[in-house]
């Protein structure tokens, strides 16, 4: 799902993307951000209107300070202990398509995202911190994807930050 939610927003730049997963919420949560060319008249309403074709609840918050400086660094909460789940902090290449490389490798995995927090923060790299639900015995097979990338990569899922405050 968050591979088409990805694809719904082409070709935006997309400069910030939060997204968790929740083991006792039904629904996802998502913050995103985007930067316009200036040039299209109604931006966020096809934005939302392509979101909403996915059966995704989308609410346009440019003029929301709360949402845009405090909202978005809580956003998700603390979803509780997802068995299975292992974090991975990333280093991605600014370069177009960085982000679906990356959603298309994981695409065969057998597991899903269940958090996804991207920045850019202007320079040759995107920040990205992504927790995955890995099957188990597949603990491998997802290593050699996340290799295979060739994206800088460390786990951090015993990560005392992680455990503490983010769990």
């Amino acid at each position: 799902m968050f591979h088409r939610m990805y694809n719904a927003v082409q070709p935006r730049l997309v400069t910030e993307f939060v997204y968790r997963h929740s083991s006792v919420h039904k629904d996802a949560l998502v913050y995103m951000s985007m930067e316009t060319s200036g040039n299209e008249v109604d931006f966020s309403g096809d934005v939302i209107q392509s979101l909403e074709g996915l059966g995704v609840y989308a609410l346009d918050i440019t003029g929301d300070e709360l949402g845009k400086t405090h909202a978005k660094h809580l956003a998700g909460g603390r979803p509780g202990i997802l068995q299975g789940e292992r974090i991975i902090r990333f280093e991605f290449p600014e370069n177009a398509g960085a982000l679906g490389q990356f959603l298309e490798s994981l695409h065969d995995s057998g597991g899903y995202l269940t958090m996804l927090h991207y920045r850019n923060h202007g320079g040759q790299v995107g920040k990205v911190l992504a927790g995955f639900f890995v099957p188990e015995g597949d603990d491998d097979k997802v290593s050699g994807i996340l290799d295979g990338l060739g994206y800088k990569f460390t786990d951090e899922t015993h990560n005392q930050i992680y455990l503490d405050f983010m769990r």
